[in-house]
């Protein structure tokens, strides 16, 4: 029994919410959106980590970034959107953060974290070592 919750918190369940005149269940990113989910919320992502989301701040900041992911997070095109009213934007945000977010802060920053300060530390000690084996070649006096 163990296995099923861990997997339920691993793979949270999708959130409704009616826009556009539909009803549209946001689950989470797939690996296939990644790419270009991450690369949409980049001018965002500092603010993504912090306990308080302010939704329309995040809007009036980059709305570029927000509405291209949230069209990722709904799987819905830029253009359908874009004929959105700020507000059903504002709750499809709002939804795909909800969704995306936990996975996200609490699995995949301080996994990337983790591994960049690995990564950072094994090429510390590659440059130590390079630097201390290219050493003056030693003259003899024949």
């Amino acid at each position: 029994m163990e296995n099923n919750n861990e997997l339920a918190v691993l793979t949270p369940t999708g959130v409704e919410v009616t826009a556009g005149g539909e009803a549209i269940v946001i689950t989470p990113i797939k690996v296939k959106e990644l790419n270009a989910f991450l690369a949409a919320i980049q001018p965002v992502l500092g603010d993504l980590i912090k306990k308080e989301i302010d939704v329309m701040a995040l809007v009036l900041k980059s709305p570029e970034a927000v509405i291209k992911a949230t069209a990722i997070g709904c799987r819905k095109s830029v253009d359908w959107i874009n004929e959105l009213g700020i507000d059903e934007l504002a709750k499809l945000a709002l939804a795909m953060i909800e969704v995306n977010t936990d996975f996200f802060v609490q699995k995949v920053l301080p996994a990337v974290q983790t591994g960049m300060q690995n990564l950072t530390a094994k090429l510390d000690g590659q440059n130590l070592t390079s630097s201390s084996e290219k050493q003056e070649p030693v003259q003899s006096s024949t």
